[in-house]
């Protein structure tokens, strides 16, 4: 992935670096002679990062615009005063963007949503509708394929993203800690069939597992800045390849409904992780959402509508589908109103 990064302080420098540890191209831009970066310059970036000042946020992404991106990362704070008109333009040019909103005046938004940068528009809707409604800022992070599990990996993941997650998770902490939020939601895809937890340097006690040991050690240290914890559970994950497995269907004339799973089946798959958070979240301030609650209501679970899908794929939400589990995301936000 190629990614032009308009700053050059320390923020841009650290978003850099990460990106290049990650092995993605990045090109770096600091602050123009005239005022403002010429398009042709960021033409062939898949994303623009936007880590300057506040007052060069809407020139920026303008310039983003022009030189044919249509992904941007807002990481610049202060700026709420150009949102109307960065959203106008957005929409006007169609234009994807993630925002981080200033952490210390809301809460963090910490996990592993979805696998790449260009994804991350799928999923942030839900979160941001919740927080403008409510009135709290929403800072978003997430690191592809990073569950925040200090020391804890797992078996379909430990060589190939262990390192950067380490890192990745101890930023995390570090903003956390610095920033002292008062509420961090931990929202990741927890558990996959077939994989196990495993950790090279813990020892879980008996009858505690490596997950619970790696979930403690981070609901541990959010308690310590005073913040609160939620924790969003997993969505259902489908039985099949989706949305080729709709298709097939489709082509043969076979009932929709045959894709569907029932809460029971969905609640199955996760059982061992959800027994672990509902036990800590009986230790520490933690509230605990279930997407399950919305998607599955009726007993079965909703991958669509009728019109729209739910999902992209057997594990990670569309727009439409972050959108219907809104209500249930909102429980998270209800103890900064308490």
């Amino acid at each position: 992935m190629q990614l032009a990064i308009l700053g050059d302080g320390g923020l841009g420098r650290e978003v850099e670096a990460a990106a290049s540890a990650e092995g993605h191209g990045v090109r770096l831009f600091g602050r123009p002679p005239d005022g403002r970066h010429l398009p042709g310059l960021l033409r062939g970036a898949d994303i623009v990062v936007e880590a300057s000042r506040p007052e060069a946020v809407l020139s920026n992404v303008t310039v983003a615009a022009d030189g044919g991106c249509r992904r941007v990362v807002i990481a610049t704070t202060g700026w709420a005063a150009e949102r109307p008109s960065v959203e106008a333009l957005l929409r006007e040019r169609g234009v994807a963007a993630v925002a981080a909103s200033n952490f210390s005046l809301g809460m963090a938004l910490f996990g592993r949503l979805v696998d790449a940068a260009v994804d991350l528009y799928g999923a942030v809707p839900a979160f941001d509708r919740v927080a403008r409604e409510r009135g709290v800022a929403l800072g978003f992070a997430a690191h592809s394929s990073c569950r925040p599990l200090p020391g804890v990996s797992s078996a379909m993941r430990r060589d190939r993203y262990l390192k950067g997650c380490i890192e990745f998770n101890e930023a995390m902490f570090g903003v956390i800690e610095r920033e002292k939020p008062e509420l961090v939601i931990l929202a990741a895809h927890w558990s996959e069939p077939g994989d196990r937890f495993l950790s090279s340097g813990e020892h879980a006690p008996p009858g505690v597992s490596i997950f619970s040991v790696g979930l403690e050690r981070t609901l541990a240290r959010i308690a310590k800045t005073g913040a609160r914890a939620c924790v969003v559970l997993d969505v259902p994950e489908l039985k099949y390849p989706y949305p080729h497995a709709l298709l097939t269907v489709r082509q043969r004339g076979i009932d929709e409904s045959f894709l569907m799973l029932t809460r029971e089946e969905a609640h199955a798959g996760q059982a061992a992780v959800e027994r672990d958070v509902r036990a800590l979240a009986r230790r520490y301030p933690v509230d605990i959402v279930d997407p399950k609650d919305a998607l599955c209501a009726t007993g079965r679970c909703e991958i669509g509508d009728g019109r729209i899908s739910f999902y992209r794929d057997d594990n990670h939400l569309t727009v439409a589908g972050a959108e219907r589990v809104t209500p249930i995301i909102d429980g998270c936000f209800a103890s900064l109103t308490e």
